[in-house]
């Protein structure tokens, strides 16, 4: 739940009264900043928070480091400062947002880092997205008994976006609901597939994983440069279900296995 359905910055000037009509600051618009969801927290910087945070934990096993270098954690604060400079830029979240993000991010990897992939059953993968399917439903329902739109904030970017083009149906509550729906199932099914990047019983070598990596990315633009159904919501978000359900697949089991058969 993007918790207090708050305002992106884009729109909020044309809503606030705040302003005069004939006052309105301008606001600069970019290709990033019309996303459709509400602003808080700021999910760019709470991923990247949440994931660098394990990355730089993770350092400390991989080198056999006490503790990480003070200027890991330097970098760690500067990139989260850049992304939250950008974000604030294009106009897409107010400083507040960003810094929710960040906090929430950090104790997001705080709850998660010690929890294995490889030591998790298709069962829980299976139980998570049941839980998470009920819990879109629930909330969309209590929405909706409230006298609230569920997509009330598309409606609004819609109006205030400058550039149809610019709409990302992608940044959706729902939408983030459908993609982590796809990939927690499609991880359930790399787990029962016992794919060498989540099995426990085969590892892949350090040149290995690395050629695996640069295939992945590849793929990865390849794949989500295809359009996606958006002839209505409902249809967007089942596409957006099954595309992230296949490409976490090929991430996950066809690409390590295709490497591992070609540079053995």
């Amino acid at each position: 739940l993007r918790i207090l359905f708050a305002d992106r910055p884009y729109w909020w000037i044309h809503l606030t009264d705040h302003y005069e009509s004939s006052k309105t600051p301008h606001l600069e618009q970019f290709p990033l900043t019309c996303e459709t969801g509400p602003g808080s927290p700021s999910g760019h910087a709470m991923v990247s928070a949440a994931v660098w945070f394990i990355f730089l934990i993770g350092l400390e096993n991989d080198l056999f480091l006490k503790s990480v270098p003070k200027l890991g954690w330097v970098t760690y604060a500067v990139f989260l400062t850049l992304v939250a400079i950008s974000r604030l830029y294009i106009a897409a979240h107010f400083p507040h947002q960003v810094l929710l993000g960040v906090i929430s991010g950090i104790l997001l990897a705080l709850l998660l880092r010690n929890v294995a992939v490889e030591n998790c059953t298709t069962i829980f993968f299976i139980s998570t997205s049941v839980i998470l399917i009920l819990a879109a439903f629930l909330v969309s329902t209590v929405i909706q008994l409230t006298g609230l739109d569920p997509h009330w904030s598309f409606s609004v970017a819609e109006k205030y976006c400058q550039r149809p083009e610019w709409i990302h149906l992608s940044t959706t509550p729902f939408a983030t609901y459908f993609r982590g729906i796809g990939v927690i199932l499609s991880l359930g099914l790399c787990v029962l597939l016992k794919s060498p990047a989540v099995s426990n019983r085969r590892f892949l070598t350090n040149f290995q994983k690395l050629a695996v990596s640069f295939v992945n990315l590849v793929i990865s633009k390849l794949l989500f440069s295809i359009p996606v159904h958006t002839l209505s919501l409902t249809l967007f978000y089942w596409s957006f279900f099954a595309l992230n359900f296949l490409s976490t697949l090929i991430y996950v089991v066809i690409i390590p296995r295709l490497i591992a058969a070609l540079f053995i």
